[in-house]
């Protein structure tokens, strides 16, 4: 049987993805909570006579995305997670990118996105250590034996004209 199972939720790739999901859910709060209280602030100070009114405008709409983000939500109900576990086979192509920087000769970070190609034309992407790609990709070759790996131009072409086929090639 594929996708992840209870046994997997120890294994270092796992964890890997956890920490990367749960930093990325942490600068999207952070990013909201400030969107929250720069756009009360400017409403407050632009429209003083508004300002009960208009005030509330940024507050909902902010909460709301707070609210949408969901902090406390456990990470195993993250889409990814859920994906991987409930129904693995709408994942048909993996691949990782590393970008290095590099000023002057001298390695200054190494970054890696990974990305998750799904069968209905989606993608869900995740930032993730470059020197770290290579295990993750090693662990879910192992629990999505169905789906493709590596980055082609190949892929790529058949992933623009139907996503749905991917397994085909």
């Amino acid at each position: 049987m594929s996708g992840l199972q209870d046994k997997h939720w120890k294994h270092p790739a796992i964890k890997i993805l956890a920490r990367c999901l749960r930093g990325e859910r942490l600068w999207q709060t952070i990013s909201a909570s400030l969107l929250l209280l720069i756009s009360t602030w400017l409403v407050w100070w632009a429209l003083p006579h508004w300002s009960g009114l208009m005030a509330l405008i940024p507050l909902i709409l902010s909460t709301w995305w707070i609210l949408r983000l969901a902090p406390w939500r456990p990470l195993r109900n993250q889409q990814l997670f859920t994906i991987l576990r409930e129904s693995p086979e709408q994942i048909v192509w993996v691949y990782g990118l590393v970008n290095q920087m590099s000023p002057y000769g001298f390695r200054f970070m190494k970054q890696g996105i990974l990305y998750f190609k799904l069968r209905d034309g989606s993608e869900i992407s995740l930032s993730v250590p470059g020197e770290r790609i290579k295990l993750i990709s090693r662990f879910l070759n192992r629990v999505l034996p169905h789906a493709l790996f590596g980055y082609t131009a190949e892929r790529q072409w058949a992933w623009e004209k139907n996503p749905a086929e991917m397994n085909s090639i």
